[in-house]
């Protein structure tokens, strides 16, 4: 995109820094550098010649005018950027309908040999790079001024330089979290991790970059990086002469002092950019670019501190900063992918090579590790520390018996929402495991083989309100109260997108017919636990329904599909609830489940989300399913058959806000609403009691009293990882029954879906 005013000035506050070195170091410092050394020769296998001059480059004037004009295949556009060097352009292939970036040689510079030279030479070594995270070079043009043009990926996002000043912004209007720092801080390693394989690739063929700094890093707006500006890139163990190019403050200072290549130059750079991601300052000041170079060959760098004072870094983490700046290049890693190994066991709380664990952390992180062992160990040896406490205390004393059944009977009360809790989220987890396989099958479609498809194949939404539009199995359901059909799809194009264009994308695209009839037929058995044959598990769900009741999809290009096919008064972009849209905003690589909400039949549903992968790894849409909300809680409105029984149920999403309460009774039965009923079902609102949910909140212990209106009650609760809901029991103290007498509530096992009712 153009540069704006706010990011020109952005950039030129800091242009004393970012220069180039050459422009800053007087003859005879460059005199004092090391001798030259023969260059290293790398594999000849990989077709890079042993050092970037003996690149076969033809400059002649005849080989320029053999070029193809760029006018024949590029419409030059606006003017994106600029630098000594180069122009950057927009431009638009006519070919391939495409947006495209146009890297110009200056015109000055056209008659220039060693400007030419240079230019031809980045190009083609550019073009020898081939990685995910590397822009890819389209083309070499000419034009009748006997200029240089180099047709590359129009990347859309911002550079890292810009990103990180975003996130210093937006922490300068709140404070920021510990947590909330945390997990910005997960995702910006992430970004780390995908610039490291791209570094850890041109150093596999032998090529090092030379110039790495967060304003040659650009961050792309469906999350992917990509490593810019390869001009100052050299082979592995050549000797780069007189000249030394970079920017003081990511140049290795091992570079100043010798003029051989090594990968540690890199590596010293990624350190620096990994200091900036971490700490959100720089890792070099200096009042002139003179004196951040003498603070960079004297390893005087600024302390790993973060740039909002309040926030920690945690020790592992600064070890691994330090070790890859060292001044010192034999200190740093080895390897790039070291650096990146260590990122990824900091990332998964395990021990890092540059900060190795003492025994008694290694211990913790052991315990840490295997936690649910642990904590079941922990609890069992306590249960039966207290078992025999109780015991002897009773045979000492007959006193404390009431003391001891009350604890008997919390313990129950705990046991009870423990297995309701445990019940919804496996269940959960079952259906939302039962999507990502169901994204993996169309993942692996993508794969295939293109197989053209009939356009009498693909029926769109306003196909179903006549027979002679829908398709051949169109049957009459009372759970979606219109006819649907088990065989077919319904696709929802998006808005000023044509019958006829929607109808050539789909055929490139995968069509889960049959795949979504298994995901919403399983688990629909007798009740005898027998299997029935698909045909009577087809007419049982469109008579009745089942825990899923809609499969969508919703491509990048904005159509979307529903399964079964029906006719529904919706568009894709209505497909996902406003809190899931939220969530995928933020991260779109995760499943999240959306709030309660009616569905066009007027049934109580909520959605689960997640991303559609195809096999290279791009994301190109996403996938959900909507599951019967009372499907999910109708346990606990069984558990709390009585209306004025002295336990009741709450759910609570992360907003605070109660999404079930086993009081409302007049969804204990599942049905289809009316519309008037509709809209008197009560918004959303807060938990009544909020002391006690920000107690629930930070204690670990999951049980409490409180006193209400005269009345002492116990709450018990325990989170569902699933959704990140908890479900809180509210028991009247006073109207339990004592342990001997109370009713043993037993629940069934849930199968992966509920049976049908």
């Amino acid at each position: 995109m153009p540069l704006d005013q706010t990011t020109r000035k952005d950039r030129l506050s800091v242009i004393m820094q970012d220069i180039d070195a050459t422009r800053i170091l007087t003859p005879e410092q460059i005199e004092q550098a090391a001798t030259a050394r023969p260059a290293t020769a790398v594999d000849p296998d990989d077709g890079i010649p042993g050092t970037i001059s003996e690149l076969p480059v033809d400059e002649s004037p005849e080989f320029r005018k053999s070029l193809p004009p760029l006018n024949r295949r590029y419409r030059l556009g606006e003017l994106f950027a600029e630098g000594g060097f180069g122009l950057i352009f927009r431009a638009h292939d006519r070919f391939l309908d495409r947006a495209v970036i146009i890297k110009t040689l200056r015109p000055e510079l056209t008659k220039n040999p060693e400007a030419v030279l240079k230019f031809l030479r980045e190009a083609k070594l550019n073009a020898r790079l081939d990685h995910p995270s590397i822009v890819p070079l389209y083309s070499l043009d000419g034009d009748d001024a006997n200029g240089l043009h180099l047709a590359m990926k129009l990347v859309d996002g911002i550079t890292m330089r810009e990103f990180l000043s975003q996130i210093r912004r937006e922490g300068e209007n709140h404070r920021v979290s510990a947590a909330e720092e945390q997990a910005a801080l997960n995702v910006r390693l992430e970004y780390f991790l995908k610039l490291c394989e791209a570094i850890a690739y041109a150093h596999t063929r032998g090529v090092v970059h030379c110039d790495l700094k967060p304003e040659n890093i650009m961050v792309g707006r469906h999350g992917e990086l990509y490593v810019m500006d390869w001009g100052s890139a050299a082979l592995s163990g050549i000797a780069r002469g007189r000249k030394i190019e970079g920017t003081p403050a990511y140049v290795a200072p091992e570079t100043l002092k010798d003029e051989t290549v090594t990968p540690a130059a890199d590596i010293f750079a990624l350190g620096m950019i990994l200091y900036e991601l971490v700490t959100l300052h720089r890792g070099v000041n200096g009042r002139s670019a003179r004196e951040v170079l003498d603070r960079v060959k004297a390893g005087q760098f600024e302390p790993v501190r973060h740039f909002h004072h309040h926030l920690k870094i945690p020790r592992a983490l600064t070890a691994i900063i330090e070790r890859a700046r060292h001044p010192d290049p034999a200190q740093r890693y080895r390897k790039v992918q070291d650096l990146a190994d260590d990122i990824r066991h900091f990332l998964f709380n395990e021990e890092v090579s540059a900060c190795p664990d003492g025994p008694l952390q290694s211990i913790a992180r052991r315990m840490y590790k295997y936690r649910i062992q642990s904590l079941a160990a922990v609890a069992t040896l306590l249960f039966l520390l207290a078992g025999l406490t109780a015991w002897s205390l009773y045979r000492e004393n007959r006193s404390s018996t009431e003391s001891n059944l009350r604890t008997l009977q919390r313990l129950a009360l705990q046991r009870q929402t423990e297995v309701a809790a445990a019940t919804i989220n496996n269940l959960l987890l079952s259906i939302q495991e039962q999507l990502k396989a169901f994204g993996t099958g169309l993942s692996i479609e993508y794969d295939k083989p293109e197989r053209p498809r009939a356009a009498e194949e693909i029926f769109f939404n306003q196909d179903y309100l006549t027979p002679e539009t829908a398709p051949k199995d169109l049957a009459f359901s009372p759970i979606f109260n219109r006819s649907i059909s088990m065989t077919r799809s319904a696709c929802h194009p998006p808005a000023g997108m044509s019958r006829e264009d929607a109808t050539r994308v789909l055929r490139d695209l995968p069509m889960p017919e049959h795949g979504g009839l298994g995901l919403l037929l399983r688990g629909i058995t007798a009740f005898d636990g027998t299997e029935r044959a698909v045909r009577e598990n087809v007419a049982a769900f469109t008579e009745k329904g089942g825990a899923i009741r809609r499969l969508s999809l919703l491509f990048n290009n904005g159509i979307g599909l529903r399964y079964p096919g029906m006719y529904e008064k919706i568009p894709p972009s209505r497909f996902q609830d406003e809190w899931i849209q939220e969530l995928r905003r933020r991260n779109s690589r995760f499943f999240y489940w959306g709030l309660p909400r009616l569905d066009s039949a007027n049934h109580l549903i909520f959605s689960c989300w997640g991303p559609l992968i195809d096999a290279n790894g791009n994301e190109q849409g996403s996938i959900g399913v909507d599951v019967c909300f009372h499907e999910v809680v109708k346990h606990l409105y069984e558990a709390t058959a009585a209306p004025d029984g002295p336990s009741h149920y709450y759910l609570i999403n992360e907003r605070d806000e109660i999404i079930f309460s086993s009081r409302q009774r007049e969804l204990a039965d599942h049905r289809q609403l009316t519309a008037q009923e509709a809209e008197q079902l009560p918004p959303l609102r807060k938990f009544p009691v909020p002391a006690l949910l920000e107690r629930i909140r930070n204690s670990t212990i999951r049980q409490a009293e409180y006193e209400r209106d005269g009345r002492r009650y116990i709450v018990s609760w325990s989170p569902i990882a699933a959704t990140k809901w908890l479900l809180v029991q509210v028991t009247d103290a006073t109207r339990m029954p004592p342990p001997e007498i109370a009713p043993t509530i037993h629940y069934r096992t849930q199968p992966p879906f509920s049976p049908l009712r």
